[in-house]
């Protein structure tokens, strides 16, 4: 028990973004309609977000947190 405890703890330091204020700034609008993201936080995983243009305007900050 004690074991997962330090690994969830470990877990909430290791989580400290550094794109978290700024990551709008990173997604590039693609000819297929979905944006491209990549930041420092996800490093060669390719993420991808099917919102528009208005959306991503609007998505809060917290969206970013999610874990990749």
């Amino acid at each position: 028990m004690a074991q997962k405890k330090t690994d969830a703890q470990a877990l909430k330091i290791a989580k400290v973004l550094k794109n978290a204020n700024n990551w709008k700034t990173h997604a590039t609008l693609t000819d297929e309609g979905y944006y491209n993201l990549q930041t420092e936080d996800t490093g060669d995983v390719p993420v991808r977000l099917f919102l528009t243009p208005a959306l991503l305007a609007e998505v809060e900050d917290i969206l970013y947190r999610h874990p990749l």
